[in-house]
């Protein structure tokens, strides 16, 4: 009896100590279009058929309006436009937080969103318009400036 609690309380702990959840994963598409924008729509959003951007490059931060905020992952569409992008951060995906996405390949325009990350069988979609790429300029780091200044 003794083993089993001890078994029970440690499987507990190394739940705890991973996230709760294992991971989160961040899924969509990228899809061409007269704009550049992102969007979380439900799962089976018929633009979902539509005709993929290949070879995106998808920056997700986590906090971007806080001092600890952090570059947390990153990815690249699939050349059917698709994307999973795993996160393996604490609380991703169910804690009640901001997260600043961004998208640039050449060729196209960039873009990039705050939001809340997508549950619940929702995924991003994310429009790109043919135009100048700019890549984004790294942000600048608040508790850099913090120190600099106190």
């Amino acid at each position: 009896m003794r083993r089993i609690l001890c078994v029970c309380v440690l499987a507990a702990l190394v739940t705890m100590a991973t996230g709760c959840s294992g991971g989160y994963t961040l899924s969509g598409k990228v899809i061409k279009g007269a704009y550049t924008d992102l969007e979380i729509v439900s799962g089976d959003d018929t633009r979902f058929s539509e005709t993929g951007v290949g070879e995106v490059k998808i920056l997700i931060h986590r906090d971007p309006l806080d001092l600890n905020r952090s570059l947390s992952a990153t990815g690249k569409s699939h050349s059917d436009g698709t994307f999973e992008v795993p996160i393996d951060a604490f609380g991703a995906g169910w804690m009640d937080e901001s997260w600043l996405i961004q998208v640039e390949r050449n060729g196209y325009r960039s873009g990039e969103m705050i939001l809340r990350l997508p549950t619940g069988g929702k995924r991003l979609l994310v429009t790109m318009s043919q135009g100048q790429s700019t890549q984004h300029e790294p942000r600048e780091d608040l508790w850099e400036q913090y120190e600099k200044y106190k």
